[in-house]
């Protein structure tokens, strides 16, 4: 068997994907002691992310639309009616929603600053309540809770005000709105050309083989990058729906939550479910017991019907190597990192499986 194994790697795949990898990581050594001694190089790359954003948003939502444009195109749909066609349910969908429901959610965060205060005097309450009845603990360890709860208000407090004060950076916001659906109707459009000058970059004795490791990455992470936005925006859905039935407060602002986070395996449902407990808190236990059933079932309704049927086994990886990756990826970009840890996961996988088994890459 283990013959068998190594029958299967050729030294020459082995020496590729060494020097791959081995590349790779010197371009982030590289970058990582670059920013260390030109600190003020961090501002120009920040600069030239906020230039070309607006270009890697419609790439991906053009990533994200190609196959039912193909789709739709098969049935001898022109191509250029088919891009219209999603535009008209896609785009005009989001304006719909974004018409309907921001005033919404502004309102609710206004709400939810201005009663701040009181649902953090609700909370001191009970954590008095919580000391008298931990009075035979330590001292020191209700001084680390009171550092903790103090950690938490600034937060929440820093976070709410901070998304009113960069109000004034609503007109790039609506810019890049704007200027968006125009380039991914280009990409759309001319996303075959695209393909082909992208290729040219390579050798052409390489072009057929990377053609094949796009076409593995696209299989592996496409649909489970498209599934699982259809996952969360259901999930964000229900939850909204459920919670304002039981008219838990701000509803619309913790379902949204709920619906974003769970794009993270495994630590999504749990950052979902913590600001919807904090605010059942102050208003009766009976609500935290149905939050925290609202969210199970949500929670049995994703990992049993949702998942499975829409976004199925796109992505094979061991819980192990998945949870050990969103780890790395909290360490080193934050919530950035969670959003992105298995996505890079599943690539770097691809290419690893491609240059070492692939036989098209081996005859090529």
């Amino acid at each position: 068997m283990i013959n068998s194994f190594f029958e299967r790697i050729s030294r020459r795949n082995v020496i590729l994907t060494f020097l791959l990898l081995l590349n790779m990581l010197i371009v982030i050594c590289f970058l990582y002691l670059l920013f260390l001694v030109f600190p003020h190089l961090m501002d120009i790359f920040i600069l030239i992310i906020r230039i070309i954003s607006p270009f890697i948003i419609a790439a991906f939502i053009a990533y994200l639309l190609h196959p039912l444009v193909d789709f739709l195109h098969r049935y001898s749909i022109p191509r250029t009616i088919a891009i219209l066609l999603i535009y008209f349910f896609f785009f005009g969908g989001l304006a719909w929603l974004f018409y309907h429901f921001t005033p919404i959610i502004v309102k609710q965060l206004q709400d939810l600053n201005e009663n701040l205060p009181a649902m953090i005097n609700s909370y001191q309450v009970i954590i008095q309540e919580f000391y008298i009845k931990t009075a035979f603990l330590p001292e020191t360890f209700h001084d680390k809770m009171d550092e903790w709860f103090l950690d938490i208000e600034n937060s929440l407090t820093e976070s709410i005000r901070g998304i009113f004060n960069h109000m004034n950076k609503w007109f790039d916001f609506f810019f890049i709105l704007a200027v968006i659906p125009v380039l991914v109707f280009y990409f759309l459009k001319d996303i075959e050309k695209i393909q082909k000058r992208a290729l040219r970059l390579f050798p052409s004795k390489f072009q057929k083989p990377m053609r094949g490791l796009a076409s593995n990455i696209d299989r592996d992470l496409g649909n489970y990058i498209r599934g699982q936005f259809i996952v969360c925006f259901i999930l964000g859905l229900l939850s909204y729906l459920l919670l304002d039935y039981f008219n838990l407060n701000y509803p619309l602002v913790l379902g949204s939550i709920i619906g974003l986070t769970n794009f993270i395996p495994y630590f999504g449902p749990i950052l979902g479910a913590i600001p919807v407990v904090l605010v059942a808190f102050t208003t009766s236990i009976k609500m935290v017991g149905i939050s925290l059933i609202i969210i199970i079932t949500l929670q049995i309704i994703e990992g049993n019907i949702l998942s499975p049927y829409i976004v199925g086994k796109s992505v094979h990886l061991h819980p192990v190597y998945i949870i050990l990756s969103l780890f790395i990826g909290i360490e080193v970009a934050g919530l950035i990192g969670l959003l992105v840890a298995v996505p890079l996961l599943t690539i770097f996988r691809v290419v690893v499986r491609f240059f070492f088994f692939s036989n098209r890459w081996q005859n090529d």
